[in-house]
């Protein structure tokens, strides 16, 4: 069966919406560290005061206040790419398997090729990555086979089935086996179809 296969990556640029101003000359430089100094310098001797005084702990917030946190989100982009499902013994996969897999709630071993898998870049690095970190488990010798089978990196992928306006996500995806350029065996633990 054709489909395309969705693959899930991390994208942040630390540089994004980063304003760097102008240039400042030494004298703003000094004054600004010096305006830092004088802001937190109470607040610093009162804590190490505390400390010995009475020997409170510093990692918790006496007075109660809030403090705010600005974290960064991460943007998780995907890249798309031409897939054929096929069985374990190369024949392709219909979707009324897919389907029996999920009336079943089984897991199961798809091989997907992925012929153009290399044309993208990003798709491109986290397939290679995934890879190197599945020949890696593979290649430990003191791991027996279900301790690999538990180490092996879980992902979630999206298939969009061609020909149907239907689609499915591949939960917590392993990559087990690398058959050979590009295709690679994958242990599915559970199939959701979405309309």
């Amino acid at each position: 069966m054709n489909a395309k296969l969705l693959v899930p990556y991390n994208y942040s640029d630390p540089s994004v919406d980063f304003d760097y101003g102008r240039e400042v000359n030494m004298d703003e430089y000094n004054e600004t560290l010096l305006s830092t100094y004088r802001k937190y310098k109470p607040i610093i001797d009162r804590n190490i005061r505390t400390v010995h005084d009475i020997g409170r702990n510093l990692a918790i917030n006496n007075e109660g206040q809030k403090e705010k946190q600005n974290y960064r989100q991460q943007n998780t982009y995907f890249s798309e790419t031409k897939a054929i499902i096929c069985d374990m013994n190369n024949r392709p996969l219909s979707i009324d398997t897919l389907i029996d897999y999920y009336k079943r709630k089984q897991m199961f071993i798809i091989d997907l090729q992925l012929p153009l898998y290399d044309k993208d870049e990003d798709l491109e690095t986290e397939v290679k990555s995934w890879i190197k970190e599945t020949l890696k488990i593979n290649n430990a010798r003191e791991l027996t086979d279900d301790e690999k089978l538990v180490a092996y990196t879980k992902r979630d992928m999206k298939l969009l089935f061609d020909g149907s306006n239907s689609s499915a996500i591949l939960k917590n995806t392993k990559l087990v086996d690398v058959v050979n350029n590009h295709t690679f065996a994958f242990l599915v633990e559970q199939i959701i179809f979405l309309k």
